[in-house]
Order: structure tokens, then sequence, then C-alpha cells
């Protein structure tokens, strides 16, 4: 049995940085209801005539172009600024067990979770003046798995010379079913974290759902069973119909905290077998099942736009590989 602490802090991971935005004292001089009409209203352009080639070069600009640091460039994005981390935290736990007549198991089961750091949660975020000051949003790692189970038993089966069955195996026949060795592999694991929607929840509440709440969503809805192309994988009732206004800050967060996709589980079968030719030369045939039962994974939504029909609804093709069989033979010396 082994049970570790394992730990990973990165640090000084590139981040990209928009210049160009309404500062922030400017942006909240002005109603709400008001900026959309102040800042996308024409103005007398002073750079008219000056940028050729450029859809700057007009008589008249939007405002918010004149407000910002880089007026002349409808863009200006540092790449590579080394202010970015990223931290795993896990607590890895493992058992093994070798027995008697070739069969040996082991079961690791892993809980862990990874925070970063590597986008503002808002333009006016970036510090024009020091760059390496500029606050990060701190959020989950999309691909972050709080448990993973995974369990493997390799088997020697017992047919064949030297076996306990079928040790008196005609050479022809041992070849075809004695010697074989068993591989089997199942793998569980929690979900990925989604995309928040594009606006603000209207309670603060989790839009998390449980398997039962969403088989009575169906049932409601006229189904006798969750539906991944028509139901929804979250409460979307927690938030407005109307995305976030434009020239509005953002404050909430661009990643859910507990909202996931379905967890991934599957089996993986192994079967092989190897013929000795010489003392360091041998031919292996094997045979592989990859997702042996074909489990589907929908680990992607089909929108976290509020505004989109399919809101809140799971894509329906699987993210995973399906089954998948493969027949190899290869020579090892």
């Amino acid at each position: 049995m082994d049970a570790s602490y394992v730990g990973n802090l990165t640090k000084k991971l590139p981040v990209s940085l928009n210049q160009n935005f309404i500062p922030l004292d400017i942006l909240n001089s002005i109603t709400q209801a008001d900026r959309a009409a102040y800042f996308n209203a024409r103005v007398a352009n002073p750079l008219a005539g000056l940028l050729p080639n450029s859809s700057l070069n007009g008589v008249t600009v939007p405002r918010q172009q004149l407000l910002f640091a880089y007026p002349q460039y409808s863009q200006v994005t540092i790449t590579d600024v080394p202010i970015g981390s990223q931290r795993y935290d896990s607590l890895q736990t493992r058992v093994t067990r070798r027995f008697s007549k070739g069969l040996a198991a082991q079961v690791a089961y892993t809980v862990s979770k990874t925070l970063e750091r590597v986008t503002v949660l808002n333009a006016q975020d970036v510090n024009l003046n020091n760059l390496l000051a500029t606050k990060l949003e701190k959020r989950l790692y999309q691909f972050d798995v709080p448990q993973k189970l995974a369990a493997v038993v390799s088997y020697e089966l017992p047919f064949g010379k030297g076996k306990r069955l079928g040790n008196n195996f005609h050479q022809v026949l041992n070849g075809i079913a004695g010697n074989w060795n068993l591989n089997v592999q199942y793998v569980r694991q929690s979900g990925f974290p989604f995309d928040f929607p594009n606006a603000a929840p209207l309670q603060a509440r989790s839009a998390k759902l449980s398997n039962d709440q969403r088989q009575e969503l169906a049932r409601q809805n006229g189904r006798e069973r969750f539906d991944p192309s028509f139901d929804k994988w979250f409460d979307t009732s927690l938030f407005p119909t109307r995305s976030l206004a434009p020239f509005t800050l953002r404050t909430f967060p661009t990643r859910f905290p507990d909202v996931r996709s379905e967890g991934l589980r599957s089996w993986e079968i192994s079967v092989f077998k190897d013929f000795v030719i010489k003392e360091k030369l041998r031919w292996q045939i094997r045979g592989d099942f990859q997702n042996a039962f074909n489990f589907p994974f929908f680990g992607a939504l089909q929108s976290s736009d509020v505004t989109n029909s399919q809101f809140g609804q799971l894509r329906a093709d699987i993210t995973n590989q399906p089954r998948l069989i493969a027949i190899v033979m290869k020579v090892t010396f």
C-alpha cells in the first residue's frame, strides 16, 4: 500500500494581454444605460488621412477608438507576458498485490485539484504601466479531474505447457490455446469543468443538477429518461435570456467551479502471447480492446450562450474514442 502527496507549481506561464481598451475610470464615469450610445457614437477622426490602407483612416471613428492606448491600431496585443501560473495538488493512493499462479492486481485512487491563472477577467484588469502587475483570474484548469479510480488486473491464463490445465497439450494445440496472458484495466474519473455562461446568474446559488434532478426534468418534458439532445445538463433557469450588455464589466467567473461534464469510464482489455524463437528473440501476438464496452462520454456543451436555443445541452456526439479492436503482431529482441 502506498499513499503520497504530489504537487506541482508552475510559474511564469505566457499570457497574452490586450492593450486597447476603454480605461476603467472613463468606463465608470458613464452610466450603464448610456454606454453603448456614448462609446459607439462616431466623432471626428484626428488621424484621418494619416493611416493609409486602414479601416481607421476615415473622417469619423467610434469614440471608444480614441480612448484606447494605441488609437492608431484596431487591436494591440502583447503576447508571452510571463505572469501566468498553475498549481496542482493531489493525494495519490495505490494498493498492489501479487497473487500466486500468475495473478496480480493494482488499484489506484487520486484526489486532486488544478487551478490556473492565465487570463484576465476584464480587459480593464491589464496594468498598462506595469504588465507584470496585471491581476489574473483564478479558476479551475479546463482538464481538472478531482477524482480518478484506476484498477488493473493481469493474469497468466492457466492453460498450456507448464500450467495447471493443458500441460499435455499437443504442440499445435498449445500454440493456439496455451500460455495466453490477460490484462484488464478499468478507469473511472470525474468530468471536466464547463465554461460559465455569458451572463451573470440571477441568484447566488449553484447551477449544478443531480442525476435525479435531470431525470425528473426529463419526465416533466415528456421523456422517460434524460436525453442530452433535448434536456439541460445544468439549471439554465438561473441565468437571464440576454447576454452581458456591451461595455459591462464582468463580475462572474469564466468557468464553473462545480458544473462538469459527466464522468468518464472505460474498460481496456488486452490478450497476448509470446513465442520464444530463441533466447533474446520473441514473437508476440496480441489483441487490444480499447473502450471494450463502448461507454460514451459526452464531454462538451452545445452552447454556453444564454441566447442560444441549445444553451445548457450536451453535445450528442461522444468526445471519447468508440470501441476499437486492434490485432497486433510484433517481434522483440
